[in-house]
């Protein structure tokens, strides 16, 4: 029997284009599933709608109150455990019938993701919540010994594990010696809750550079300088056949926005072109342009999921383990259908579980 009643918790709310496509494609599963009675609160942030870019790319002056002031001296897990406490147990004091967490990378070691899974599992199940459930979700590699201590916790009181990738699964195994179902990225059915169809626009290819400090923390050896790492995505343009002067810029989040602005500067500096930027600040404007372009090139995980999943070209920036994980499985010529199938129905069966 299929639950009556769920909450989903994922980063549905944040600004990053990826986490809204993801929480929008639970709800699809969820409703295709016959659930109607679903609740949804965002992981870490105390918010009430989706982050809007656009309203969020200006700075403003810092008019907060003496006690907000007072409240960025404590430790960040400490000030988030404050900002988010009633919220939390506001929400697991109602009953459900089970809980969905994910997708995305939510296990990793960060200032608010481990202390937000611990919070929520421990008022959840406190409150007479039984049923919780990962589903769709990465691992990071490396955790301080804070996150691996909080987040053991969790998993040890969760119902079951659904993860996206076999390295996720290797190293929930190898860390904290749990068990888990493989399940692609929700995010790869996005395409069956739009019914427009998808049409091509000649010569339209979106690039997604991405900012220099995301670049800095995933590279493989010494970084290289951020004028080497601008002539790297030249480069991954010219071995795609693809002419530098073709591209649009798009963005998938508010930092990459500004990423695309340095980016267009630069290129029209050494170069004299002028990059044209799609402003891709929701996420229906991002399906539209994705879905009337021919290629999409971004080292954005969801920017290329999404691509793939309206049938685009995609061309992957391999700047992660992941986003090479990623690379390695599409270019195996897996089929879009064959994935959603195994989404359907490992979702179903969790459905089912409780």
């Amino acid at each position: 029997m299929k639950p009556k009643s769920v909450l989903v918790l994922n980063e549905g709310f944040s600004d990053n284009l990826g986490d809204q496509a993801i929480n929008e494609s639970i709800h699809y599963l969820l409703n295709k599933n016959g659930v109607t009675d679903i609740k949804f609160q965002d992981y870490t942030k105390n918010l009430n709608r989706a982050i809007d870019i656009s309203t969020s790319l200006e700075t403003t002056s810092d008019n907060s109150s003496l006690f907000v002031k007072l409240l960025r001296l404590l430790p960040v897990k400490l000030r988030w455990l404050l900002r988010n406490l009633v919220r939390i147990i506001r929400t697991s004091r109602k009953k459900y019938d089970q809980v969905i967490i994910g997708g995305g990378q939510l296990v990793l070691s960060n200032d608010t993701f481990s202390i937000a899974m611990f919070t929520w599992v421990f008022f959840l199940r406190l409150f007479g919540t039984k049923h919780i459930y990962i589903c769709g979700v990465g691992l990071g590699t490396k955790f301080s010994y804070l996150d691996r201590f909080l987040f053991k916790y969790s998993l040890k009181n969760i119902t079951k594990v659904y993860l996206r990738d076999k390295k996720s699964q290797l190293t929930l195994m190898n860390v904290f010696k749990v068990k888990s179902e493989p399940i692609y990225d929700v995010a790869f059915i996005h395409n069956k809750l739009d019914s427009k169809p998808i049409s091509s626009t000649e010569n339209k290819f979106l690039l997604g550079v991405i900012t220099y400090d995301v670049y800095k923390k995933y590279a493989i050896g010494i970084p290289l300088s951020k004028e080497a790492f601008f002539e790297t995505w030249i480069t991954l343009l010219s071995e795609s056949n693809i002419l530098l002067k073709d591209v649009k810029l798009f963005y998938t989040t508010k930092e990459d926005r500004l990423a695309s602005i340095e980016f267009k500067n630069y290129i029209k500096q050494k170069y004299n072109i002028d990059l044209q930027i799609i402003e891709t600040y929701k996420l229906e404007l991002l399906i539209s342009e994705i879905k009337s372009s021919d290629v999409v090139i971004s080292a954005r995980m969801h920017a290329l999921i999404l691509g793939f999943t309206y049938e685009r070209n995609i061309v992957v920036y391999p700047i992660s383990d992941k986003l090479i994980e990623f690379k390695g499985m599409i270019e195996s010529g897996v089929a879009l259908s064959d994935m959603q199938k195994v989404i359907e129905e490992q979702f179903s069966q969790l459905l089912l579980a409780s």
